[in-house]
């Protein structure tokens, strides 16, 4: 019951403080310092198991994803807190913005973790998500490693899609004699797969690579992608998506929660945090996903065509309807896997959009699938 007053405090005050909680929910009756110790109490809890809690309303929410014949991707970043505190986050992809899956906070002055950890979250999202088909992973350049990409050879229905650092020395089909990726040598515009790339001075991995230098975005070097799946224009738009858990981290730390603020400094006291942030990330998200399917956005969005996440939307939607006795809440659905409403961008944005992607594309033959021939006959 306490787990749902703070997650509606975070909701309607959107900040971790929980003065503030105390103030936006109907808790006249409870003083202000023992709704802090309770609060504090709960955090403390070390009985408290984060992934039992959450597991099952994130399972709900990506149901769809189950039996759609879809691969769900997921997306495997870091953040830092005060320059003290790393926190390992596993995010679910939808409609351009990331949700939370999993999470392990660290006492770790670097967004650099070791295999171990990464391999331990993986595990665990591996169990979590046992009756989901394919899965694809989305991961930075600091991941890939010899440990990594042999979990996922064991894996048959996990793929995955990692930047390299531009110093990996790879050998084989793309390097005969052995180079640094960085070598290889491609201009903004230019996309080129190889398969069979061994990684590293030992060759003990072989991946398939493929170097992209896209001018569609903002892209100062090209990105260097391995993965286990065909090479493919597909790898180049799926690793685009990792950008969003940016914008999660944002919402989560001083865009809209504030958990910068939150004092805490205990991995697991922060952890526990987390699952308060990240049942309201869902929550606001999945209302905001009703209104627009509903064609109810623009009662709480002031602009013509959308101009706010789906996250804001569906938190003006349940902040209006705490202030408004009158208004009514969507009914909630799972995340949904049709189109949705675009962002508006702004006029910058849409200049770069207005841009091909890639003006030369050159891939192993008989690996380009119908989207591939799409965008080559579009730059022809």
């Amino acid at each position: 019951m306490l787990l749902a007053w703070m997650v509606a405090g975070l909701l309607l005050s959107e900040t971790v403080c929980f003065d503030r909680w105390k103030a936006r929910l109907p808790l006249a009756h409870c003083l202000a310092a023992s709704w802090q110790r309770r609060c504090q109490r709960w955090l403390a809890n070390g009985r408290i198991d984060v992934e039992t809690l959450y597991g099952p309303l994130i399972l709900w929410a990506i149901q769809h994803w189950q039996n759609s014949g879809q691969a769900l991707h997921l997306a495997l970043d870091t953040t830092m807190l005060w320059n003290r505190f790393c926190v390992v986050v596993v995010s679910v992809v939808a409609h351009n913005r990331a949700i939370p899956l999993l999470w392990q906070t660290l006492e770790h002055p670097s967004a650099s973790v070791s295999a171990s950890v990464s391999i331990a979250l993986l595990e665990k999202a591996d169990r979590l998500l046992s009756g989901f088909g394919s899965i694809t992973l989305l991961a930075d350049r600091a991941f890939p490693c010899d440990e990594l990409i042999a979990w996922f050879g064991g894996k048959p229905r996990w793929s995955y899609v990692m930047r390299l650092r531009g110093d990996t020395e790879i050998h084989g089909t793309a390097a005969p004699l052995g180079c640094q990726v960085r070598r290889l040598h491609l201009h903004r515009g230019q996309c080129r797969g190889f398969r069979g790339v061994r990684l590293w001075a030992d060759g003990s991995q072989s991946v398939n690579l493929v170097i992209a230098h896209p001018t569609g975005l903002p892209v100062e070097e090209p990105w260097h992608l391995i993965s286990n799946a065909e090479p493919s224009l597909d790898l180049v738009w799926s690793y685009a998506q990792r950008f969003c858990c940016e914008q999660l981290f944002r919402d989560q730390k001083s865009g809209v929660f504030q958990l910068a603020s939150s004092g805490l400094r205990d991995p697991q006291r922060i952890d526990r945090l987390l699952l308060v942030i990240a049942i309201a990330v869902l929550a606001g998200s999945l209302q905001g996903y009703a209104l627009s399917l509903a064609g109810l956005r623009r009662q709480v969005d002031p602009h013509w065509k959308r101009g706010m996440s789906f996250l804001r939307i569906g938190l003006a939607a349940l902040q209006m309807a705490g202030a408004d006795a009158a208004a009514r809440l969507m009914d909630w659905l799972p995340i949904p896997l049709q189109e949705l409403e675009p962002c508006v961008p702004s006029r910058k944005a849409r200049r770069r959009q207005a841009q091909a992607w890639f003006s030369k594309v050159e891939l192993p033959p008989r690996t380009r699938s119908a989207a591939d021939h799409t965008m080559l006959l579009a730059i022809a």
